[in-house]
């Protein structure tokens, strides 16, 4: 079996969420389901606010990706899963193979279901609760500003560390909407972006 990967990279730190400052490296899958990827039908899409390019690919097999991710390894610990939307093709049999070398830390838009355990699950969601098909978190992420209203939406999702995350890099709304939140939520400010990483 061939997964389409838009590109392995690394070392770098994880700028977002609880696991924000770790070195890792990262595993980024092409397609997902909440938009095409191409910005003429942005507009059209469930997802209009994504900032990840991850159209384009590389077909590569599960030994292809273990073998790649290796010469990375004396630099980090966990690997990021990531996309465009990595459940459409992440399963079982590449989690069976990483775990050996790695920590996994999977990032999703929720809509597919997991079939398996991973070290640290971050969620972000881009559409309403009934959507959704995973049923807890580690890490619940809400963008900023918030069109569809998902901070009320999941506001008692379980999950043990949420955050909000500004879209655009403008933090004060960001902290405005944290204080009037009690400190429930705790902020994400993409640090990678911050800090002019990959």
């Amino acid at each position: 079996m061939s997964y389409l990967i838009h590109e392995i990279f690394g070392p770098t730190i994880q700028g977002e969420g609880a696991l924000i400052g770790t070195p890792c490296v990262f595993l980024r899958f092409s397609q997902c389901n909440l938009w095409d990827g191409r910005e003429e039908t942005r507009q059209f899409a469930t997802c209009k606010i994504c900032d990840t390019e991850f159209l384009s690919y590389t077909k590569m097999t599960a030994r292809e990706i273990v073998d790649k991710l290796k010469t990375y390894k004396q630099y980090a610990n966990w690997l990021v899963v990531s996309g465009g939307e990595p459940l459409l093709q992440f399963d079982f049999e590449l989690v069976r193979q990483l775990y050996s070398d790695w920590q996994i830390c999977l990032e999703t838009n929720g809509t597919q279901s997991l079939e398996f355990d991973v070290d640290h699950l971050s969620f972000s969601p881009k559409t309403l609760l009934n959507e959704i098909r995973i049923k807890r978190c580690d890490s619940l992420k809400i963008l900023w500003p918030d069109p569809l209203g998902l901070l009320k939406e999941f506001d008692s999702f379980p999950a043990q560390h949420r955050f909000l995350q500004p879209i655009d890099c403008q933090i004060k709304p960001v902290l405005d909407k944290l204080y009037e939140l009690g400190g429930r939520y705790v902020l994400s400010p993409q640090l990678h972006k911050y800090l002019g990483v990959p």
